[in-house]
């Protein structure tokens, strides 16, 4: 299967890639544009691809500039980090769209939908490599984040979870702390958060903190059976693990 990708934030377009190549080897991506532009052009000079995912923002205007410039004749997955687009998307080629950072598991989703549209003329074979990848992931092989893409400013920060101290919520607004001790403001709330960790080094241990193992640096007993934490970077709140995480807190720590 050939697809086409319009994205123009690189961070955004390598990581899709690289999703795409895990759920199926034989997706070949023919191409990557930035700009309405340059997607007409490339349309008027070049056979359809079997399935594009377009950015709606794109680095010259929305993208569906690009439909009314020139007949898209294969379907569109539409990618965006803004959810107030969706009415206008499914108008067109939609069969899907996806809120960034794209989740691997719901990607998975879309190319399937994309398969059973396509499987009768096209045949088996590309829809059963992906249903087997999508029932892995259902399986347990679960997908957590291992980068975190923070806007500073005008700038894209890329940040490895690895690097990440602990998370924490702080007047309706919600942070990331890494080990150097930089501190980012991210737009995913902790209830987000916590299903995109890996919950055996990340522990959620009350509504305010996320806490990675390796930056706990003491526990000590607190009254009503809880515990108190140090932790490295230090941090001038008090990190208490709630009653209702203590006994759950203790076997993290002990796996």
């Amino acid at each position: 299967m050939k697809v086409l990708i319009i994205e123009d934030e690189f961070l955004y377009y390598n990581d899709l890639k690289k999703m795409l190549g895990e759920i199926n080897p034989l997706i070949e991506i023919i191409g990557n544009l930035t700009s309405i532009e340059k997607t007409v052009a490339w349309v008027k000079d070049n056979p359809p691809p079997d399935l594009i995912f377009l950015d709606i923002q794109l680095e010259d205007g929305l993208c569906f500039e690009i439909f009314d410039k020139i007949k898209i004749k294969c379907p569109v997955i539409f990618t965006t980090s803004f959810d107030n687009y969706a009415i206008k998307a499914f108008e067109l080629n939609s069969i899907d769209y996806l809120l960034k950072p794209v989740n691997k598991e719901k990607l998975a989703r879309s190319l399937i939908k994309h398969e059973e549209l396509r499987k009768q003329a096209f045949g088996e074979e590309v829809y059963s490599n992906i249903f087997k990848a999508f029932e892995k992931l259902k399986e347990g092989s679960e997908i957590y984040k291992t980068r975190f893409l923070i806007y500073k400013g005008e700038h894209l920060i890329s940040i490895e979870a690895g690097e990440i101290a602990f998370f924490f919520s702080e007047d309706k607004a919600t942070f990331i702390v890494t080990k150097n001790n930089q501190k980012f403001i991210t737009n995913s709330s902790l209830d987000e958060l916590e299903g995109q960790v890996n919950p055996s080094v990340f522990f959620r241990v009350n509504r305010q903190f996320i806490i990675s193992f390796n930056s706990i640096f003491k526990i000590g007993a607190y009254f009503n059976y809880r515990y108190k934490l140090e932790v490295k970077p230090p941090i001038d709140k008090d990190i208490i693990v709630s009653r209702e995480k203590s006994q759950d807190f203790k076997k993290w720590l002990d796996r």
